[in-house]
């Protein structure tokens, strides 16, 4: 897939990826009515903005990533809800990273339970409330 592959489709309501394991720059740009995006469990890589100005609610980081591009997420306004399945994700989230940027939108940070090392950006901005499915469930602090 080569950049701007799915860039301003007004079609576009939902993608699933399989077996794939980078997601380039800049592949899904105003596609207004892209709501839903699956990622494979075999992907590594999310390259910076790889998804601008979507309306996506909700993502699923998978285990094995463990890079993602600056303002991958860019203009995403309505990604509410982050499960995080990759402890390197978690350990990422700091204001100051690429990972923090995914949760700056988001009301709910929803961690793996069985990952302990995370960044000071969820522990700064977010409280945890309980358990919810496997997950950790983090609510985000009202200022």
């Amino acid at each position: 897939m080569g950049t701007y592959s799915f860039g301003y489709n007004p079609c576009l309501e939902r993608v699933e990826f399989t077996a794939l394991k980078r997601i380039q720059q800049v592949q899904f740009v105003d596609c207004k009515k892209l709501k839903t995006v699956v990622f494979s469990d075999d992907l590594e890589v999310i390259d910076q903005l790889a998804f601008v100005n979507l309306n996506i609610e909700t993502i699923n980081i998978p285990e094995k990533v463990n890079d993602i591009g600056t303002s991958a997420f860019h203009g995403c306004k309505n990604l509410s809800a982050v499960y995080i399945d990759s402890p390197i994700v978690a350990k990422g989230l700091k204001y100051s990273t690429s990972f923090g940027a995914i949760a700056s939108n988001t009301s709910y940070i929803y961690l793996k339970e069985n990952i302990n090392d995370i960044g000071s950006y969820l522990t700064n901005n977010f409280i945890e409330s309980g358990t919810q499915n496997g997950y950790s469930v983090y609510n985000r602090i009202s200022t």
